[in-house]
Order: C-alpha cells, then sequence, then structure tokens
C-alpha cells in the first residue's frame, strides 16, 4: 500500500468520523472491544470474503482510533508475509494490556494494520481494494441525523437488497399499531439512494417508509 492510498483512507474515514462526531480517543475507549468482536467474527465464518471483511473492520478500527503517519505503517511491511492469525491476535491483546496499565500502546497499531494487510494478502486479496469496499459499504450508512442533545447519531433505518427492505416494511407494518392489519407495504418509488413503501393507515390516510440502499462490499472483485 502506497503512502497515497494510505492516505486516501485516512482521510475517507475522516469524513466518516466527522459525520458521526466520533473522535479518536472515544474510538480508542472502544477499540479492543471492537477489534476482539471482529477476530471471533474471523473464526466464526467460513468463507474468505468473510474473514477478509473481519480483517478489514479491524483496519478500520485502528485508523478510527488512532493518528497515524504512513512512515510508522512502512516499517512493518517488508517482514510480515508469513504471519498466522495469532500474531494479529497477540498484538491486539499487547493494546490492551498497555491500556490497562496506562503503557504507551500507539506504536503496535501500525502493525496489527500490517498483519491485516499480509493476512488478506494471504488469501489472494488486495487489501487496498478490500479497504476501499469497506469504507464504500461503511459510507453508505452514513445518511442519518446527530442530536446534540442525545450526543448520538441516529442512521437512517436502509437494507442491502430490495428483499431486505420489504422484510423490514413487512416487519414495521406487523408491529406498528398505527399501520397494524390494515394494508400490506407496497413499493412506491426507487432512486438511487432509497426504496419507499406506502401504507394505507389504520388511523386514515397514506404513510410512508423510507429505507436507505447500503452498499454490500464486493470482496470477490479484489482478489489478486
Amino acid at each position: 500500500m502506497t503512502r497515497e492510498q494510505f492516505n486516501e483512507i485516512k482521510e475517507r474515514l475522516a469524513k466518516y468520523r466527522e459525520i458521526r462526531h466520533l473522535t479518536y480517543e472515544n474510538q480508542q475507549a472502544e477499540f479492543s472491544v471492537n477489534a476482539f468482536e471482529k477476530v471471533i467474527e474471523y473464526f466464526r465464518v467460513n468463507n474468505d470474503s468473510e474473514r477478509v471483511k473481519a480483517l478489514c473492520g479491524i483496519a478500520v478500527f485502528c485508523f478510527n482510533a488512532f493518528d497515524m503517519d504512513y512512515n510508522y505503517y512502512y516499517e512493518f511491511i517488508s517482514s510480515n508475509e508469513n504471519i498466522e492469525i495469532y500474531k494479529l491476535t497477540d498484538a491486539i491483546i499487547e493494546v490492551c494490556y498497555r491500556e490497562i496499565k496506562e503503557f504507551y500502546a500507539e506504536s503496535y497499531i501500525p502493525l496489527i494494520i500490517s498483519y491485516c494487510r499480509f493476512l488478506i494478502k494471504n488469501l489472494g486479496f488486495d487489501f487496498y481494494k478490500c479497504m476501499l469496499e469497506t469504507i464504500k459499504e461503511i459510507e453508505s450508512k452514513n445518511i442519518g441525523n446527530y442530536c446534540e442533545y442525545e450526543n448520538k447519531f441516529h442512521q437512517m433505518p436502509g437494507a442491502y437488497t430490495l428483499d431486505e427492505a420489504y422484510k423490514l416494511a413487512f416487519y414495521r407494518e406487523s408491529n406498528e399499531p398505527s399501520l397494524n392489519g390494515k394494508t400490506k407495504p407496497k413499493l412506491h418509488k426507487e432512486n438511487n439512494i432509497m426504496w419507499t413503501f406506502k401504507y394505507k393507515s389504520a388511523l386514515g390516510g397514506d404513510m410512508e417508509l423510507n429505507f436507505i440502499k447500503w452498499y454490500k462490499a464486493d470482496y470477490e472483485g479484489c482478489k489478486l
């Protein structure tokens, strides 16, 4: 991964954090928990694309929690060709240990990204392209509103496919008192961003439900 590619990933994730009102500090507080969840996901899945997704997720958490310079990452990119997943796990454990002991932990973050890169390469995928696919999926879920009072980003409901959107619409219809039992949802309109479903409300009149079109990362298209 070149300096330009590294910086592109940083910049795109910085825009994501800005919209969500995330900071390095609050992401550091959740880093170890989030990273270990992705390690568990890596071991649970049964295909390489899902393993790549988990590894890219760990790399995203690294970029979102620590402000890294390419030079620190570059130190590790030539010596980790044949690593195993346990080395990545050990590095995350070391970060967790250092955070608990209030030791300096940031030096391990470029190493973790480097491990993710080589594990993805060993699976037969291009790390940079996979990261771009991951970021595209993340960005597609960035539509919503930030509530200052709650200090929380409210993401608009969405789905990856029209079938999933229909299922969400039927679920909302069956659990919303003003809709329940009156009519079944029908696709009213569709554009590049969302699907809109219409109902006949039990209280009279039409109601709409909108679901954002989420992008699903295409890791199969990132094979070497």
